[in-house]
């Protein structure tokens, strides 16, 4: 999945602390972005396509940072849903 592949890259604006990544480590968590769940929840019927739309625009519109490019390719991978 296209949306997938480019949340892989780290759109965080806080750097990592080294307990963070040791903890990641010990774990071996992969860190995940907000807009990550999003196909996960469609895919499980938890929220719908509609409703991912109306959220990411809100997002956008409290301030929260998303890149042009993270957001087109969410919208273009919820479409393929």
């Amino acid at each position: 999945m296209e949306l997938k592949r480019g949340l892989k890259r780290n759109y965080r604006t806080k750097n990592k602390t080294s307990e963070e990544a040791e903890a990641e480590r010990h774990f071996g968590l992969t860190p995940r972005g907000t807009i990550f769940i999003i196909p996960t929840a469609i895919k499980r019927k938890l929220i719908t396509k509609e409703t991912v739309k109306q959220v990411l625009a809100r997002l956008i519109e409290v301030n929260f940072y998303m890149s042009a490019t993270v957001y087109r390719d969410a919208l273009k991978s919820i479409g393929k849903l």
